[in-house]
């Protein structure tokens, strides 16, 4: 109703009370959908900005996520690595440089292999 007649205020009250912005109608119309509709493009072009800040906060979440478990995969294979000996280690390095030389599609970028030798060579600091 907020949306459909253009009552901005209301709009936002309703948001810092947490109303969820995409909910939905009994005809499947959306808050944004009313405003639209109904030529009330002050609340139409607020709820544009909520819904983008929304994305790009909720795009933000998933890359700190991804870049979290990236880490913990990291120090888990630094960890793993700790418990190679010197002779599988080795062979590990063999591996990857092989891999990297194949030329296939499934070869590892160069990127990974520097990251396979850096951590190996980690370890071995380590391990001094």
């Amino acid at each position: 109703y907020a949306s459909r007649e253009g009552h901005l205020e209301v709009v936002k009250l309703l948001l810092e009370s947490n109303a969820i912005i995409d909910n939905k109608n009994q005809k499947g119309e959306t808050a944004l959908k009313l405003a639209k509709e109904n030529g009330k493009g002050n609340v139409e072009a607020f709820l544009k900005r909520v819904i983008s800040k929304q994305k790009e906060k909720e795009r933000k979440r998933v890359e700190l996520q991804r870049i979290q478990e990236a880490e913990s995969k990291e120090a888990e294979i630094k960890e793993n690595l700790k418990t190679l000996t010197p002779e599988h280690r080795r062979l590990l390095i063999d591996h990857a440089t092989r891999l990297k030389n194949s030329g296939e599609s499934k070869g590892i970028s160069n990127t990974v292999y520097k990251q396979v030798i850096s951590a190996v060579v980690q370890v071995e600091e380590l391990r001094n």
